[in-house]
């Protein structure tokens, strides 16, 4: 006669034991029984399972007695001819397996997220920037990352990310980046007049922004072009030249 009672209390029973904290069996022999526990009903066979797990039958054997004096409950029906699961042991394979499951997965995204990150990173840099942060940068990468590679590309003037097939580009924010992109400010570094000896030897040293009207500006071709942008915010006059490369 069915006892909806009693099956109820042994499901809770066998599900209290799944959690419950560990007195008797220390907690490592406690899953590797488990394991071997879930392996035998698997495999419906004490030998099979201890072949399969390259284990002793007598070890096989001490794993599910150790869970059983653990759980105070027998968990296998065991004969001759046949292994079958008790009612309590039907519940308690299903917790098994559903603990076992869990902590094999997260064991595999631990391992997954330390495993040593290899392979060749495609990095593009402005010309100045490569000769003044870069080295650096990519030093301490390669200290926390020894098997990755760069292969680096310098560009003087604009590069497609996405057509160049970079993984990162260093650059300024005169280029306009795609929308896909993900971009972070490093640094702010900030345009300032400067020029030579032998310059103002000859056109003389201008004393303020005004006098910059007769005076000539080089600047990287696709950056400042006025005077203004330098000298208090007011236009001036046009820069007279333009090069190519933001490395003076």
């Amino acid at each position: 006669m069915f006892n909806l009672g009693s099956d109820v209390r042994l499901r809770q029973k066998a599900h209290d034991a799944v959690i419950s904290s560990i007195d008797g069996l220390p907690i490592m022999n406690q899953i590797q029984a488990m394991r071997v526990f879930v392996r035998i009903v698997d495999m419906g066979s004490f030998t099979l399972a201890a072949r399969q797990m390259d284990l002793s039958a007598a070890a096989v054997t001490r794993a599910v007695s150790a869970l059983e004096s653990h759980l105070n409950m027998r968990l296998l029906n065991r004969s001759t001819r046949r292994l079958s699961l008790t009612d309590a042991g039907r519940h308690y394979f299903d917790g098994c397996r559903a603990i076992l499951s869990k902590l094999d997965e997260v064991e595999s995204d631990l391992m997954c997220a330390t495993r040593d990150i290899s392979g060749v990173i495609r990095v593009a840099s402005t010309a100045s920037f490569s000769v003044t942060g870069l080295g650096p940068l990519l030093a301490a990468y390669r200290r926390l990352n020894r098997k990755v590679q760069f292969d680096l590309t310098i560009f003087d003037t604009h590069v497609d990310m996405i057509e160049g097939g970079f993984d990162v580009c260093f650059t300024t924010d005169r280029d306009t980046l795609a929308a896909s992109l993900v971009s972070r400010r490093l640094v702010s570094i900030k345009d300032i007049a400067v020029a030579t000896p032998g310059y103002l030897a000859v056109h003389g040293e201008p004393f303020d922004s005004h006098a910059l009207l007769n005076h000539d500006l080089l600047t990287v071709s696709e950056g400042l072009h006025t005077w203004g942008r330098i000298a208090g915010g007011r236009r001036y006059c046009e820069g007279r030249l333009a090069r190519g490369s933001e490395e003076v």
